[in-house]
Parts: structure tokens; sequence; C-alpha cells
């Protein structure tokens, strides 16, 4: 939805409405992670989530560049 605009945090653990708070929702769980192990594994996890965040929000605002 290009009129749906990607919010940059969301309540803090309110029922995610749309794909873009689903998972800042997830991302916002790399916060929590207390072991090494942990954050290692979550740490790549974490990354693809914000890039892919990144490069949706570009995508919209290009689109909408075009209009």
């Amino acid at each position: 939805d290009p009129n749906n605009i990607i919010p940059d945090e969301i309540g803090k653990y309110g029922k995610p409405i749309t794909i873009h708070q689903q998972i800042q929702f997830q991302a916002e769980w790399y916060n929590m992670l207390y072991t090494e192990t942990a954050k290692k594994i979550g740490e790549l996890k974490y990354e693809f989530m914000k890039t892919y965040l990144e490069q949706i929000k570009k995508e919209i605002e290009e689109a909408q560049s075009i209009r």
C-alpha cells in the first residue's frame, strides 16, 4: 500500500497491523538479547530486517515520485 507510511517505531508490544510493523516489532527483540550467542545469531536476522525495511521505504518513495 503506497499510502501506508512506514512508521519509525510502533507502540510497545501492540498488535502489529502491517508487515512493516511486524518486522519492526521483531527487530526490537534484538535489543533484548543478552547472551553473546543469542546476539550473534540474532545480528544477521536483525540486519536483514533493517535492510529490508530500508529497501521497501526506498521503493515506496520512488513509486510515489513517479506519480
